[in-house]
């Protein structure tokens, strides 16, 4: 029963909202970018090991999560 009402409201959502970006939030996932590369860049100098390298992906990861945390909330 709660799998498919899951499933039933993962499709409303899909069709219905679509969430845009506002500027403040370009501008804490861009910000959170940043403190992220800054730390890999002193990770970096301090140890040989590199396990996962921030990149470009790892924005647009966040940006793919932050939209969608915006579509399980249904906020546009």
């Amino acid at each position: 029963m709660a799998q498919s009402y899951l499933k039933k409201y993962l499709n409303h959502i899909k069709q219905t909202v679509t969430p845009d970006l506002s500027d403040n939030a370009v501008e804490l996932i861009a910000s959170l970018w940043t403190l992220l590369r800054q730390k890999d860049a002193n990770d970096r100098e301090q140890s040989y090991t590199k396990v996962l390298p921030v990149t470009i992906r790892t924005q647009e990861s966040l940006i793919r999560l932050a939209t969608a945390h915006a579509k399980i909330l249904q906020s546009a």
